[in-house]
């Protein structure tokens, strides 16, 4: 089943809405934004259904996204007949909410190497000549919400044509250094950099360091979790407030007043003090708060209770992508959304063929632990990004290939002919 025109071009289209946010001039549309997100998760759903030999998808795989998506359906079920009351609000974070969870429908699509490929190819064609245009009308620290395909090439930047390469490697060299205060925007330009890098070398470097590196990311997010909501370690506290006030980004304007950023501002451990507090008083710890709802928030409360009059101190999503999953869907939503990093970096590291894959497994490994950081998850162009590499380390197809047929199906997605 090919993917239809009218696809491609709504996915050029939510690339486009992903970076609006951010625009200086009105051109967001939450309609617009809605409609081309739900008719692509409708294709993703119908396109597996119609799929009858599913050879991308061993059967634990199959099993682990039927059960998400059960468990998923009943907390919006819960959401709608609980939450709602009427509120227009409430309803619309419902809607909101029920998107961003159908971010592993991607799967469904991008496991097939053509499908990733038209995609790709479409974006690099339209996506990236629309970007000329949006950067000058966009503010600079959200470049990497609109270029996380370039993001995924530039993982092997070195081993693409010169053109690309100069192209690619300019962009994320600008993402670094463009606006020191977008933190995640040149953390993560800078960890592709490594990647690159790492794969260049991939002649020197033996693979029991990848399977090294693979756990570690895990073990590590794990240990800094424990010890954090233990009380024993903060590492936000450690890293960021004992370098307070020794780093700073360029000025800014900021309600009309020229202001310094700090880059030592601790800005997560509040919200993670403020998910838990909701969690365990409204008793809402293993199956979630649905969609519908977030978190109580003393710090962004007001913004929903005083400004849209709904009279709850909530905030309904936040910039930690694992702690909007633990609000919406519990921890048992939290440990089936970690289950697609967990089984896609597991396949990708020990039963692929190519370096490629085991990198980009490793890779899968650091979003799961930079989840707990940042990683914001919208049904946007950016988190298309990372279910791609979550998809390509769970297709039976790419684990099958060599690391020259990966690399010819990578170049051929920039127009050249393989």
């Amino acid at each position: 089943m090919k993917l239809p025109k009218y696809y491609r071009f709504l996915f050029i289209v939510l690339g486009v809405m992903s970076i609006a946010p951010w625009a200086i001039i009105p051109m967001s549309s939450t309609t617009i934004s809605w409609l081309a997100s739900a008719i692509i998760i409708i294709f993703n759903i119908r396109y597996y259904r119609n799929d009858r030999k599913k050879e991308n998808f061993r059967p634990f795989d199959q099993c682990l996204l039927i059960v998400y998506f059960t468990w998923l359906f009943i907390n919006v079920v819960r959401g709608a007949l609980y939450y709602t009351e009427n509120n227009y609000w409430i309803w619309k974070q419902l809607v909101e909410g029920t998107l961003t969870l159908m971010l592993p429908c991607w799967m469904y699509v991008l496991t097939d190497a053509r499908n990733s490929h038209l995609l790709l190819r479409k974006w690099m064609k339209w996506g990236l000549l629309l970007f000329i245009p949006l950067s000058v009308i966009v503010t600079r620290d959200s470049w990497h919400f609109y270029l996380g395909p370039i993001l995924f090439l530039g993982c092997f930047l070195f081993n693409l044509p010169k053109k690309w390469m100069l192209v690619i490697g300019g962009l994320m060299a600008a993402m670094c250094v463009i606006d020191l205060g977008a933190r995640t925007q040149v953390l993560m330009s800078a960890v592709v950099f490594v990647v690159a890098l790492a794969y260049r070398l991939k002649r020197i470097i033996p693979i029991w360091l990848m399977k090294l590196g693979h756990i570690s990311f895990y073990l590590i997010g794990i240990t800094l979790l424990y010890l954090g909501l233990s009380g024993e370690f903060n590492i936000f506290e450690e890293v960021f407030e004992g370098n307070k006030g020794k780093y700073y980004s360029e000025e800014k304007v900021v309600d009309d007043r020229i202001v310094k950023e700090d880059l030592a501002d601790d800005t997560r451990t509040f919200i993670y003090k403020e998910v838990i507090r909701s969690a365990v008083l409204h008793d809402y710890v293993v199956f979630g708060r649905t969609p519908a709802r977030g978190n109580d928030s003393r710090q962004f409360g007001d913004d929903f209770a005083i400004d849209l009059k709904t009279g709850l101190y909530e905030r309904h999503s936040n910039e930690l992508l694992h702690t909007n999953v633990f609000t919406w869907l519990g921890l048992v939503g939290l440990v089936l959304y970690s289950m697609f990093y967990i089984r896609a970096s597991f396949l990708a590291v020990y039963r692929s063929r190519s370096f490629a894959l085991k990198l980009l497994g490793c890779f899968v490994a650091f979003h799961w632990l930079y989840g707990w950081v940042e990683d914001f998850n919208r049904f946007d162009i950016n988190n298309f990004t990372i279910w791609l590499y979550i998809s390509i380390c769970m297709s039976e197809q790419f684990r099958k290939m060599s690391d020259k047929e990966f690399l010819v199906w990578l170049k051929s997605t920039l127009g050249k002919k393989q």
